[in-house]
């Protein structure tokens, strides 16, 4: 194990999403902190005997959870390579701004390479550098959901905050629905205002570059149906705060198949 210290210092000097405690001591310094909005998931308590999917991982917070409520094996997944390239597609009109955005995370975290490589890494991959102080044994794949084999189920699937990300949110739903053999829990992020209209959506492809299709919670629902699922079910709605922003509008989703 590395010295706390430098445990310290990567934890809040390096650009991290997510917020994890690394030791009792020490957590990253994450633009979101969900810790104190774990209660609105409804995650089961357990997930002892269950295999667990992580959709995007980013840093890996929800993954870790997964471990640590039991289950017996994670796989988290992810198209961010740590590398400076960019992980999402963007609109071409965003393409330049994405570009610089990740490659300032990059030579940020770069900047820690006595760290990672005495953890016997490469490059800045924070999900490695998290898993590995933690002792984890999560498993990590740097792969699309629509590339995902429908051969390979899951007892339980997660995707938090994603869906407004992709261009194809359908098609990620409907392999969602393939992936899993009994619990599938999602997190809607990005609500628009007005939510109460249930069955509408908003494009922001041309606000951030980055965000794509705001959907309203039954418009969404309608889409976890038409994709297989036999019940989906709205279980909570709250607000998410973080650094860059207040009451993001959330909707979690537990869908079975």
């Amino acid at each position: 194990m590395i010295d706390t210290s430098k445990i310290s210092e990567i934890a809040k000097n390096a650009k991290w999403y997510h917020t994890i405690k690394l030791t009792p001591e020490i957590e990253t310094n994450g633009v979101y902190n969900h810790y104190q909005y774990l209660q609105y998931y409804k995650f089961p308590n357990s997930l002892e005997g269950l295999t667990a999917l992580d959709i995007g991982t980013g840093d890996g917070f929800f993954a870790f959870e997964f471990e640590k409520r039991g289950a017996m094996a994670v796989t988290a997944i992810d198209t961010n390579r740590f590398d400076g390239s960019v992980a999402i597609k963007p609109s071409p009109s965003f393409e330049d701004s994405y570009a610089k955005k990740y490659d300032g995370i990059y030579r940020t975290n770069i900047s820690f390479e006595s760290i990672y490589k005495e953890l016997g890494l490469l490059e800045p991959n924070l999900f490695l550098i998290a898993s590995m102080i933690l002792n984890s044994k999560v498993k990590y794949e740097q792969i699309s959901i629509y590339d995902m084999s429908c051969d390979d189920q899951f007892d339980f699937v997660f995707c938090g905050d994603l869906i407004e990300h992709l261009k194809d949110p359908l098609g990620a739903a409907e392999k969602m629905r393939c992936l899993t053999k009994k619990l599938c829990i999602i997190s809607l992020s990005s609500i628009p205002d007005g939510a109460d209209n249930n069955k509408s959506l908003r494009y922001a492809g041309n606000v951030s570059g980055g965000s794509f299709f705001n959907f309203y919670p039954g418009t969404f629902r309608e889409v976890l149906l038409a994709s297989g699922f036999s019940s989906v079910k709205v279980v909570s709605t709250f607000g998410l705060n973080s650094k860059r922003s207040s009451n993001n509008k959330h909707a979690i989703f537990h869908c079975v198949p």
